[in-house]
Order: structure tokens, then sequence, then C-alpha cells
């Protein structure tokens, strides 16, 4: 059944919102670095280094209105499309693993070996949830549903048994009967239904003597063309004889 329109255009302000707000963050976080890595704003004391112009309002709102971005495409989203927001850990910690190592192997002011160790924790981090999401999505993107090992049910033993023509056993159920529901040990049907060949026989008897009066029946009425053919019976007597064979082969 296909989404409503309201949830297609929700998922994907969802899932944009999601984006803006990694990229916000990434370059707030690259501003910092670009002045040493530290900074600070506001406060009474006087501060050396300040941060740039907007860069403390844009990380806390980066971070907010990510999560209420990932909310929104987390309700609108499809069943199999709720997958694709395991990749927004991933987006997050990959981006700013790599702000890490670009700022730490640049070696400028304050950077250094000491940013190289979050950013491969970063990395680790964000590339783990990949080994379960990535071949989620592929199935998904395949049309692929998941292995389901469900056993069978057991109420499938208490299916009728298919009929199979003449002779075949009616079936049977092993559920209790309706006025054995009351009591303490309801009586179960254990009877096995016997099969017996005699049907099939007689059938197969009746077949056999059918097709061999058929076969009589044809070899006395060609007899009895080829004797009015060869002119030894006329077409009263021809008439008279073949009536009577077809009385006598139509009688069981």
């Amino acid at each position: 059944m296909r989404r409503p329109l309201a949830k297609q255009v929700g998922s994907l302000i969802g899932i944009g919102g999601v984006a803006f707000s990694i990229t916000l963050l990434s370059q707030s976080m690259r501003a910092v670095e670009a002045v040493g890595g530290t900074c600070a704003s506001g406060g009474p004391y006087a501060i050396s280094r300040p941060c740039p112009n907007g860069v403390a309002g844009a990380l806390p709102l980066a971070i907010v209105g990510g999560l209420i971005f990932l909310g929104l495409f987390v309700v609108c989203a499809s069943d199999r499309g709720r997958s694709v927001a395991m990749l927004a850990w991933s987006a997050l910690f990959l981006t700013l693993a790599w702000n890490f190592i670009d700022y730490g192997l640049k070696g400028g002011s304050g950077g250094g070996a000491g940013f190289l160790i979050p950013g491969v924790l970063f990395v680790i981090m964000g590339a783990a949830p990949l080994f379960y999401v990535v071949p989620s999505m592929w199935k998904a993107f395949l049309g692929q549903d998941p292995d389901q090992s469900a056993a069978p049910s057991p109420f499938l033993k208490y299916a009728p048994l298919p009929s199979t023509g003449a002779g075949a056993p009616a079936a049977s159920s092993s559920w209790p009967s309706t006025s054995a529901w009351g009591t303490s040990s309801p009586a179960v049907s254990t009877a096995t239904p016997t099969i017996t060949s005699t049907p099939a026989a007689s059938t197969a008897t009746v077949a056999g003597s059918s097709s061999s009066g058929s076969s009589d029946l044809a070899s006395e009425l060609e007899r009895l063309a080829s004797l009015h053919r060869r002119g030894e019976l006329s077409d009263t007597e021809y008439e008279a004889a073949k009536q009577k064979a077809l009385s006598h082969g139509g009688t069981t």
C-alpha cells in the first residue's frame, strides 16, 4: 500500500535536516580548529581566544536540530526505510573523525598526535554499525525479506487428510469432542482408520469385465457387417441380428 504523501514529505524533510545538522556541526568544529582548537565566548572574564561569530550558537543548534529531524524521519519513514536512521550515527562520527584526523595531521597550532587518537576512535565508532546496516539495506534494495526460521505451526497436524477417491479414509480429527471440554482429562480419539483394498479390487474387476464385453460386441458387429456385405444376410436379417447382438452386449 502506498504511503500517504505527508509521510513521504516528512521523511524527506527529516533526512535532509539530519544531513544539514551534521554539516553545520562539522563546519562549526572546523571553525574552532582554525583558531587553535579551543575558544570561549561570553562570561565576565577577558577571553584570550574568542570563538568565531555564530559558532557558540551553531554547535548546540546542530545537535538538538539533528535529533529532532532524525525523530521526524523515524516517524514518517516506512518499516524498511527506518534502517537508514542508523546511518546518522555513522555519518556523525565519521565526519567528526575526519576533522580530528585532518587537524592532527596538519600539526598546526594546537594540533598533533593528540587529535589523531580521538579521530581513530571515532572511525571505529562510526564504522561498526555499517556491518549491520549495509547488508540490511542491500536486502531491502533487492526486495528480499529477512530470513524467517519460524518452526511449523503445531496445528498443521490437525489438518484433514486429502481425499483420493473411492476407498480413501475419512478425515479424522484428534480434537476432543464438545462434551469433553468440561472434564479434567478430555478423551482424545487415537483410533487409526483401516484401509481395505476390496473396493479397489471390485472396481478393477468391473472395469475389466466391461472392457472385455465391449471388445466382444465390436467383434460380433464387425462379423455381421462382413456377412451383410458378402450378401449372406439380407437387410432384414442383418438388422435383426445387429439388434440382438446389441441387446445381449448391453446387459450386465
